[in-house]
């Protein structure tokens, strides 16, 4: 692969809000009765058919419930649990991917859908429907009605391939089927977004401290309207990424985004996290952050600091979950956004990836070089490997030496994981300073 990406333009993809919970357990069910299948299936059923079948399986969530899931098998097609993303996929009689189904977070869900209208009907249940640009079809649907307390998103290439599974379940107290219903509390700004500018009295904003000698906190907010459409109008490969998490870090400062997805490898956890710059002026920042699990445990920690973070860039840290799973939420304290200490040098960058995935490793080729031709100090270029659907399936960085004016650098750096054979596209961060 060999891809060019410029600090430049805008790129418009969907983002899909994955919930970070695993532990999600699965079974398989008996085979249902026949004469099941019209009631089940009607998008597939044949009249007079004897080839019809399928199976059920009992899907279950921690935490959020349970329902059956059927599938139809006529033509070989086959389920799996897919951990990973929490939820499962159907594989073809090839064993090729047909459908994932990703479980969607609660305080998500909302957001998400919030400007899709077009609905489907798809085995009598209504799912909001999506066509990206890439032909990438989306089907939306919140699952409470039948058991499970999360909005769903099914996602393929083939629109037939949606009517592949149907659900069935007691529904959870509260439930509505109403695929609108989600999108009530969402307001849907149609303006074009506009963040204010960084006034200097604004730049360090006040933080409470959480309880009298403890260290200071910050309760974090979604984001709103205007702020999601600037993020997403970003010219970097921010938008390459699957983030499951996005919020404004600072209610005086909204346009300082935190993003947040999960990467799992060699069977345990880390959190990637994004620190974005919305604003027309250079910030620095630093925080501690702490990721959590379900039961409130900090199961990793780490440090993040940058002393001048450019106008609609984006720095990487990655917060390693060795003693346990975390469920997509980070602890912030010591929180400060100042004025920055340098100046910002926009940057490309040009790479290449060679190697045998299958055996555990991608090389990649890089240059990194200012956009002006400017000279820049030494700073770390971080990569995220992707799988087609922009989940992190790896990752790695390098160091960048000093550049001259008018020079590149050239460098090569290893990744190493046990999922790269899923990659599909990388995504570079740097942040280049004078």
């Amino acid at each position: 692969m060999k891809k060019k990406r410029r600090v430049v333009g805008i790129l418009l993809v969907m983002l899909m809000a994955v919930n970070l919970l695993a532990g999600c357990g699965v079974s398989v069910g008996t085979e249902p009765e026949r004469t099941e299948y019209k009631e089940l299936f009607p998008d597939r059923y044949e009249a007079n058919s004897k080839s019809n079948s399928h199976m059920a399986y009992d899907f279950k969530l921690d935490g959020y419930g349970q329902m059956k899931v059927y599938l139809d098998t006529t033509n070989g097609h086959k389920f799996e649990l897919n951990q990973e993303y929490g939820g499962f996929d159907i594989l073809d009689k090839d064993g090729e991917l047909a459908l994932r189904v990703i479980n969607i977070a609660p305080e998500y869900y909302g957001a998400m859908i919030a400007e899709i209208d077009d609905i489907e009907v798809i085995n009598g249940r209504k799912f909001l429907y999506d066509l990206n640009e890439q032909g990438v079809i989306h089907a939306f649907s919140h699952m409470s009605d039948v058991g499970i307390d999360l909005g769903f998103g099914l996602e393929t290439e083939n629109k037939d391939n949606l009517s592949l599974v149907a659900f069935r379940g007691t529904p959870v107290a509260g439930a509505n089927s109403d695929p609108n219903f989600y999108k009530a509390a969402v307001e849907t700004v149609e303006e074009p977004a506009v963040i204010p500018e960084v006034e200097e009295d604004e730049i360090t904003p006040e933080v409470e401290p959480e309880a009298e000698g403890g260290d200071s906190s910050l309760t974090v907010s979604t984001l709103d309207g205007d702020i999601a459409k600037s993020l997403n109008s970003l010219g970097t490969d921010y938008a390459k990424v699957q983030w499951g998490v996005q919020y404004s870090i600072s209610d005086d400062l909204p346009g300082v985004v935190i993003s947040v997805t999960p990467l799992f490898e060699y069977g345990s956890y880390s959190l990637i996290v994004a620190v974005t710059n919305l604003y027309e002026d250079e910030i620095s920042f630093c925080a501690s952050a702490a990721a959590k699990d379900k039961a409130d445990k900090i199961i990793g920690e780490s440090f993040i600091y940058n002393s001048c973070i450019g106008s609609g860039n984006t720095i990487i840290d990655v917060i390693n979950c060795s003693d346990g799973t975390p469920d997509g939420r980070i602890q912030w304290t010591d929180i400060e956004i100042n004025d920055p200490i340098g100046e910002y040098v926009p940057w490309e960058a040009d790479y290449s990836a060679k190697g045998n995935p299958e055996d555990g490793y991608i090389t990649i080729d890089y240059s990194l070089y200012s956009s002006s031709g400017e000279a820049f100090n030494g700073d770390t270029v971080e990569m995220l490997l992707l799988d087609e659907q922009g989940f992190v399936v790896g990752y790695t960085n390098d160091f960048v030496e000093e550049v001259k004016a008018g020079e590149k650098y050239q460098g090569s750096t290893d990744a190493f994981g046990d999922n790269l054979s899923l990659t599909k596209d990388i995504a570079i961060f740097a942040n280049t300073n004078k």
